[in-house]
C-alpha cells in the first residue's frame, strides 16, 4: 500500500473540525477530525471558581475539562483561548501557552507536517520521517528533486532544512521564525504547553553575564576546550536537574552546607573574623555586582591592577559584619579560618524527586541525535549510496536538533525571551560560572596554563587537553567536555 505524508492542516472553527490533507506522488486524501482548541492549566484552579470567575467578565463559549488528567479550558474559538488565558494571568500571575488550533491538534495526535503515514479508510497509522513524496512539485514546480539537486545544492538543502524544521516544530513553512532564536520560542511554546506550565509574565530582575576579555597577541599550542555541550546536559536529572517545575521544591529543601542539590547561585552569610579582608570570587558576575552597588570602587580598582587580576576582588569586609556571597567562595572562606557561618542564607537547590520536564525533553533531544547519528552513519559506510531526499532530511534534522542542543541553556539565560525567569536564569548560569571556574583550578593544579575562558570555552596551552579534559569530567562528576580545535598558534585580538 502507498503511503502519504501529511502536508496540510486546517482547523474550522464553525464546524468545529481539522482538516489534514495527506499526499503522495500520485493522490491526495483530506481526512476530517472533530476537534475542539484547548489549553492547560494547572491542578491548582478549581474548576467551580475559574467557572464563576470567567463568567463574571462575560466570557462564553468555553467549558472545563480534562486531557491526559491535566485540566484544560476548551474553546472552539482561539480568540476565547487567549481572552481566557490573559484573564486567568490577570488574577493568578501564571501565564499559560495558547497555540494554534492546528499545533494543539498536531500534538495531540503526536503528528507533524511530512510524517508519512498509511491511510485507509478506517484507519490513519504514522510510519515515522520516510518521506517519499517529491514535495518540491509543491513549492517548485515541473522539476524533480534530483535536478534541483544538480541546478542549485545549496538552495535545495535550503528547501529541505524548511522541511526539517516545520517537521520537528509542528508549524507551516510559511510561519517559521527567520532567527534562531525565535526557533527556540516555538520549540520551548511545544514544550512548556504539553507540560501544562506557565511562563511567568512578571517584570524580571535585569541579569547581567560578566564578560571575559580576551588576551592581546599570539600564542602557540592552544586547545580550545568546548563546553556548550556539557550546558545542555548538565541541565538534566543526571546532575542538576534544573527547570523551572524543579527549583527550590518543596520537598527537598537542603539543610546542610554540603547537600548535593544546592546550587552554586545559593548566597550564604559570613561573618569575617577580620577587618578589610578581600577575596577573589568564584563568580565574576557576583565580583562586578559587588564592586558596582558598594563603596571604595578605587580601591577594588588599585588591588586589581596591583595583583594583575583578570575581576575585582571582593572587599573590604569588616568583621563582626554579614554578608552574602556565593557558596562556593563561602566554603573556601570557612576553610580558611578567615569567616564563620552565619544564619540568615538564600539558598537555591533542585529537586531530588522528581524530573523537570526540560531535562525530560533534553533526554528526548539526545536520544533522536544518537538514532540519527547511527542512521547517517549507514548511509556513510555504504560506498555505492546515492544520496536521496531521505538523506538530506535527516543530515539537516541531526544538524538542527544540534544547534537547539547548544542553544538552548543560553535562551533560558536571555532576557528578551517570553521563557526568561530569574531564578533560573541566574542558577543555570552559575552553574556555567561553577564549572568553568572549577576547570581552571583543576587546569592549572595540574600543570597546565589557561590563557583565556569565555562564557562557553577554555583556552589551554599544551597538548594533553584532551586527557586534561576527561580527567576533569571524572574527578567532578560532570559531563566531558570536547577539544573542538588546536592550533600551533593562536591569535587574539
Amino acid at each position: 500500500m502507498p503511503t502519504h505524508n501529511l502536508f496540510s492542516v486546517r482547523y474550522i472553527e464553525q464546524k468545529k473540525e481539522v482538516i489534514c490533507y495527506f499526499k503522495n506522488n500520485y493522490s491526495q486524501i483530506a481526512k476530517r477530525f472533530s476537534f475542539i482548541p484547548y489549553f492547560f492549566i494547572d491542578d491548582s484552579f478549581d474548576f467551580e471558581k475559574l467557572n464563576e470567575i470567567l463568567f463574571s467578565f462575560n466570557i462564553k463559549n468555553f467549558y472545563l475539562d480534562h486531557v491526559n488528567n491535566k485540566k484544560c479550558v476548551f474553546s472552539s474559538s482561539y480568540l476565547v483561548l487567549k481572552k481566557i488565558s490573559n484573564i486567568i494571568a490577570l488574577i493568578s500571575d501564571k501565564k499559560f501557552i495558547v497555540l494554534s488550533p492546528e499545533r494543539v491538534f498536531l500534538i495531540n495526535k503526536d503528528w507533524s507536517y511530512f510524517d508519512d503515514f498509511e491511510i485507509n479508510e478506517n484507519n490513519i497509522q504514522k510510519i515515522g520521517f520516510n518521506i517519499n513524496l517529491n514535495f518540491f512539485d509543491y513549492y517548485i514546480s515541473n522539476i524533480s528533486f534530483l535536478e534541483a539537486l544538480k541546478l542549485n545544492e545549496n538552495k535545495t538543502n535550503l528547501i529541505i532544512n524548511n522541511y526539517v524544521i516545520s517537521n520537528f516544530l509542528k508549524i507551516p513553512i510559511k510561519q517559521i521564525p527567520v532567527e534562531s532564536q525565535g526557533q527556540l520560542e516555538v520549540f520551548l511554546e511545544n514544550i512548556y504547553f504539553s507540560n501544562a506550565y506557565p511562563i511567568n509574565w512578571k517584570i524580571n530582575k535585569k541579569f547581567f553575564k560578566s564578560t571575559n576579555f580576551a588576551p592581546y597577541g599570539a600564542f602557540e599550542n592552544i586547545s580550545k576546550i568546548d563546553f556548550s555541550s556539557v550546558w545542555l546536559n548538565s541541565l538534566t536529572n543526571t546532575f542538576f536537574n534544573l527547570g523551572p517545575d524543579t527549583l527550590n521544591c518543596s520537598c527537598c529543601k537542603p539543610i546542610k552546607l554540603d547537600d548535593l542539590n544546592l546550587l552554586p547561585s545559593s548566597l550564604i552569610e559570613i561573618i569575617p573574623l577580620e577587618d578589610n579582608l578581600f577575596f577573589i570570587s568564584t563568580s565574576n558576575n557576583f565580583s562586578n555586582n559587588f564592586n558596582s552597588s558598594n563603596p571604595n570602587k578605587m580601591f577594588r580598582l588599585s588591588k586589581k591592577k596591583e595583583f594583575f587580576l583578570k575581576n575585582f576582588p571582593v572587599g573590604p569586609l569588616c568583621s563582626k559584619k554579614a554578608y552574602l556571597i556565593p557558596i562556593d567562595d563561602a566554603k573556601k572562606l570557612l576553610d580558611s579560618k578567615k569567616v564563620i557561618l552565619g544564619k540568615n542564607h538564600l539558598t537555591n537547590w533542585f529537586c531530588k524527586k522528581n524530573e523537570s520536564f526540560v531535562s525530560k525533553e533534553i533526554k528526548k533531544l539526545n536520544s533522536l541525535i544518537i538514532l540519527l547519528e547511527k542512521d547517517l552513519l549507514k548511509y556513510n559506510i555504504n560506498l555505492f549510496f546515492e544520496k536521496d531526499f531521505n538523506y538530506y532530511f535527516k543530515s539537516n534534522l541531526l544538524l538542527f536538533l544540534r544547534k537547539i542542543s547548544l542553544e538552548l541553556p543560553s535562551h533560558l539565560t536571555n532576557p528578551i525571551s517570553n521563557f526568561f525567569e530569574y531564578p533560573l536564569a541566574k542558577s543555570v548560569y552559575s552553574i556555567q560560572e561553577s564549572i568553568l571556574c572549577k576547570f581552571v583550578e583543576f587546569s592549572e593544579k595540574s600543570g597546565h596554563r589557561v590563557v583565556y575562558s569565555n562564557n562557553e570555552s577554555v583556552f589551554v596551552k599544551g597538548h594533553s587537553s584532551l586527557l586534561l579534559a576527561n580527567n576533569f569530567a571524572v574527578c567532578m562528576n560532570l559531563p566531558k567536555p570536547k577539544i573542538s580545535e588546536f592550533s600551533t598558534k593562536t591569535c587574539f585580538r
